[in-house]
């Protein structure tokens, strides 16, 4: 597997980011949770307003947060 020699290059691990997985940080939660829903991504991209990375927002991990929430 190319990916898991630490030679091969960067690209062979990564993934395009599609319009649709990318949120904004200032977006309502509930927004979020309804892309999250609507889109087939395992991760997000997260941006501030003014379009940097901000940080990843992972499928599993939302939903390990909603499941606490409704306990």
């Amino acid at each position: 597997l190319a990916g898991s020699s630490p030679h091969a290059p960067a690209e062979l691990a990564a993934e395009p980011i599609r319009a649709e997985t990318v949120l904004l940080a200032s977006e309502p939660g509930e927004d979020v949770i309804e892309r999250v829903r609507e889109t087939a991504a395992w991760q997000f991209l997260v941006v501030d307003d003014e379009g940097r990375p901000a940080g990843v927002l992972r499928r599993e991990d939302l939903r390990a947060a909603m499941n606490r929430r409704t306990r």
